[in-house]
């Protein structure tokens, strides 16, 4: 799918890195096609904007509910429960001069409310969240609003904590204060590592908004893991973005610049999954639920910033070879995948 744009975009371009700390690369060759038939995106797959669409293993959606986001009120930001078919959502109050108010709810398949699971002060939205493998445990943010009437750059660099639940005691059982400042802070799906020990985030400043601690000092770009038991964080990988846990192993996928490598926790090393080029930039980054491939959407710049194609794919996480797949084009929307 080929895009024109008569408008300047404010996309970056990262510099392609082939190192990651003291890690070992492993190349393989990533860019040829594997002759074969289409296959079906496994898993049950949630794509929203103003409708929900919901594909159950079929490039066809099965069932769809509208998503009112011009409403006073409205509940927004679905995310799978692993266990049943239920999601957990964002419900938001819009006050008055700007003010606003997101709790946390769950909802059935149809996008109907069932449960208040966690009410937010006033000026505060709790969202992004995301279950562990059998949802005993819900990781969480809440973005707390800037003044704008003080500062108009502050109004938008909003401050982030995040937050793990107990989720059947409905009980918080860690805060992690102004942990980041959107948009340099990003937690991705599958932010949990396949054991429930820990979760990952990222910290990149590709949009020129450095995380500046109390101190005045920038927190170094790369992605971060916070261990629930030694109740420490340490940076896991330098200059890494977009990363997102394996369902089934305790491997990291994730990119540098335009390339996308995988990080085994185990022995500690590092595989190139598929070389990029620095006219490329990555949108998107995911584990299909089953372990079994890496699904990611990426621009391919052709003239500066205004002319580029997208592009969708599909690479086999064993052998890095690409996969033929019957796309729904869900990476370039907001959208939650399971099993």
């Amino acid at each position: 799918m080929k895009i024109y744009f008569q408008v300047m975009l404010f996309l970056q371009i990262s510099t392609t890195i082939n190192s990651c700390g003291e890690a070992q690369i492993q190349s393989h060759n990533s860019n040829k096609k594997t002759m074969q038939t289409e296959i079906v995106l496994p898993g049950k797959i949630a794509v929203y904007r103003d409708t929900c669409f919901i594909y159950n293993n079929s490039e066809r959606s099965s069932i769809k509910f509208k998503i009112n986001r011009f409403s006073k009120n409205f509940i927004g930001g679905y995310a799978w429960m692993n266990t049943k078919d239920d999601f957990i959502a964002t419900e938001y109050f819009k006050g008055q001069n700007r003010d606003i108010k997101g709790d946390l709810v769950t909802t059935n398949i149809k996008g109907e409310k069932l449960e208040l699971i966690f009410s937010a002060k006033n000026g505060e939205v709790a969202g992004n969240c995301f279950f562990n493998g059998n949802d005993s445990m819900l990781l969480f943010t809440i973005t707390k609003q800037g003044d704008f009437s003080k500062n108009h750059l502050e109004g938008l660099m909003r401050k982030q904590s995040l937050v793990i639940m107990d989720f059947a005691k409905r009980q918080i059982v860690k805060v992690i204060g102004d942990i980041g400042i959107s948009p340099s802070f990003a937690l991705n799906e599958s932010p949990w590592l396949v054991n429930s020990s820990g979760i990952i985030y990222t910290i990149n400043y590709d949009n020129g908004v450095a995380n500046i601690n109390e101190n005045n000092d920038a927190k170094e770009e790369g992605i971060y893991l916070y261990d629930l038991k030694a109740d420490i964080t340490k940076l896991l990988i330098p200059r890494g973005s977009k990363g997102v846990c394996s369902p089934t192993e305790m491997k990291v996928a994730y990119s540098i610049g335009s390339s996308i490598y995988i990080f085994d926790l185990i022995n500690k090393s590092m595989s190139l999954v598929r070389q990029g080029s620095e006219k490329q930039k990555i949108k998107d980054l995911h584990w299909t639920p089953d372990g079994n491939y890496i699904y990611f959407v990426y621009y391919d710049f052709l003239l500066g910033d205004i002319d580029f194609e997208t592009h969708e794919k599909l690479i086999d996480a064993k052998t890095f070879k690409e996969i033929s797949f019957k796309g729904i084009k869900h990476g370039y929307h907001s959208y939650s995948w399971k099993k």
